[in-house]
């Protein structure tokens, strides 16, 4: 059977599609359907030369063996997804800085707004000083020159200076307030770095901590083939491949209208040692071999956010298929596909 299975393809991708199909059909129902067809007629013809036993024996196995291709007992539904904080933001210093004040912990709990690292720049610092002096210096010209007619004509220079010194210093200004890091959001603060002491001097590449939101949220994929069978509201449980990390029962939310031409969790991708296979594309962006629909999932139970993504797969009670139907599905997608219709 594997043989003439093996030569039916060939004989497919020999020819061009319609006689390729045609031929391949030929093939399949002549060299293995017609033989299996006959053999059974044989058996049924010579079923009186039987023993009783073997028979009922032979009989139940092929019963059993019907009953579990043809019951819909496969219910589950494997969504591979990422379990992730609702929103992690990293704090930078916006400049080089260093530090004149540290007033959380890893781990607090924080409010938005919330100071959490103050900076301080010298260089920041004395142009302020420089500059509101110029300032001081262009409104005391502006003052003489006011009742003076020959500097008349200067008054234009002197206030365009002015202006200009005015607007540098409220660039200064805006600039010593990004030095006040503030929590973007509420949350709790996480990755705090270590030996964060008064006066250490920080580059503005240099991560200083993260302010991490307590609720947790799970994104995945689901495939074409199984959209008929889950719906918004189905349940299920989140089981993470780190097998130190308990099982979460969650809640299908919603589901994409369309195909995603992307996969965006770079975890979750075949080169990444991911579920999904992908092709990248010259952008090397991550482009599904199969049609991949975006799910978005909560967790029913509270729990805490992790502290990192959480690669994993969301199994969902979802609508009973058996194996010959979910077989025969594929292979009519696979027909219509190939035959271009």
């Amino acid at each position: 059977a594997a043989l003439f299975f093996g030569i039916a393809l060939a004989v497919y991708h020999l020819f061009f599609k319609v006689l390729g199909i045609f031929l391949m059909m030929v093939e399949l129902v002549w060299f293995i359907f017609m033989p299996i067809v006959n053999e059974w007629r044989q058996w049924w013809s010579r079923r009186e030369q039987a023993h009783g036993p073997r028979v009922l024996l032979s009989g139940l196995v092929l019963l059993a063996l019907v009953l579990a291709l043809l019951l819909p007992w496969r219910s589950a539904v494997e969504v591979p997804a990422m379990l992730e904080a609702g929103r992690a933001s990293a704090l930078y210093a916006p400049v080089a800085a260093r530090v004149k004040q540290v007033n959380v912990r890893d781990g607090q709990t924080v409010a938005q707004g919330d100071v959490l690292i103050e900076l301080e720049s010298p260089d920041m610092a004395s142009r302020l000083v420089i500059v509101r002096r110029e300032i001081e210096i262009q409104q005391l010209q502006m003052r003489r020159q006011a009742g003076r007619s020959e500097t008349a004509a200067d008054a234009g220079i002197v206030e365009q200076q002015l202006a200009e010194a005015v607007a540098e210093y409220r660039g200064l200004v805006a600039q010593r307030e990004r030095l006040l890091l503030r929590a973007p959001h509420a949350g709790q603060v996480r990755d705090l770095l270590p030996q964060l002491s008064v006066g250490r001097w920080l580059s503005p590449t240099q991560p200083l901590a993260r302010v991490v939101q307590t609720d947790s949220r799970l994104r995945g994929y689901l495939t074409e083939a199984e959209l008929w069978r889950v719906s918004a509201g189905a349940t299920g449980r989140f089981i993470a491949d780190d097998p130190m990390h308990p099982s979460i029962a969650v809640q299908l939310d919603e589901i994409d209208t369309n195909g995603v031409a992307w996969v965006e969790q770079q975890a979750l991708t075949s080169d990444h040692h991911g579920p999904i296979a992908v092709r990248r594309d010259s952008q090397q962006r991550a482009e599904p071999v199969q049609a991949q629909y975006g799910v978005r999932l909560s967790a029913v139970e509270d729990g805490v956010a992790p502290l990192q993504p959480l690669r994993g797969v969301v199994v969902l009670q979802g609508h009973g298929e058996s194996v010959l139907g979910a077989a025969w599905r594929r292979l009519a997608a696979l027909g219509v596909r190939e035959s271009g219709f």
